[in-house]
């Protein structure tokens, strides 16, 4: 039913851009359309990655906090070595 529906409305905007004015005769019924049979994925590996992808952002989003306290430590230490330097 949404097929049938697009392509009415695409014939409609195509009558509409025509310039001649003239109406295609195939516009008068509308096309058979057969099912498409898709075969069946099988998507367990994807859905394997997924949840560890998942898994890990959870692990970088519970440590985020420990992390960045890590990186201050770091540079404050960089820091007060490079100040102990000024000063000697």
């Amino acid at each position: 039913m949404v097929l049938y529906a697009v392509i009415r409305k695409f014939r409609i905007e195509n009558e509409i851009a025509r310039e001649d004015g003239l109406r295609p005769s195939y516009f008068d019924s509308l096309p058979a359309l057969n099912p498409v049979n898709l075969p069946r994925m099988d998507n367990e590996k994807e859905n394997q990655l997924l949840t560890a992808i998942e898994q890990d952002i959870k692990t970088y989003e519970n440590n985020v906090n420990a992390q960045r306290e890590k990186v201050y430590a770091l540079y404050e230490q960089s820091i007060s070595r490079l100040n102990h330097l000024k000063y000697h």
